[in-house]
């Protein structure tokens, strides 16, 4: 029967936001500290999309 099991979508947004800041600041930060300056800010995007990935596209949240 479809539609029986409820959507655990809307019940892991909130941990999908959380996951992709953690991901976020721990890889960013991380980049800021071995990278040099322009290479650290370069390196942002990747790093977004990335935890982009992680957090929402990969289903492990």
């Amino acid at each position: 029967m479809r539609g029986s099991t409820p959507s655990i979508h809307c019940y892991n947004i909130p941990m999908q936001r959380k996951v992709f800041w953690m991901t976020f600041a721990v890889v960013g930060l991380i980049a800021d500290v071995a990278l040099p300056f322009w290479w650290a800010l370069v390196a942002t995007v990747p790093i977004g999309m990335a935890s982009w990935w992680i957090a929402y596209r990969s289903e492990w949240f």
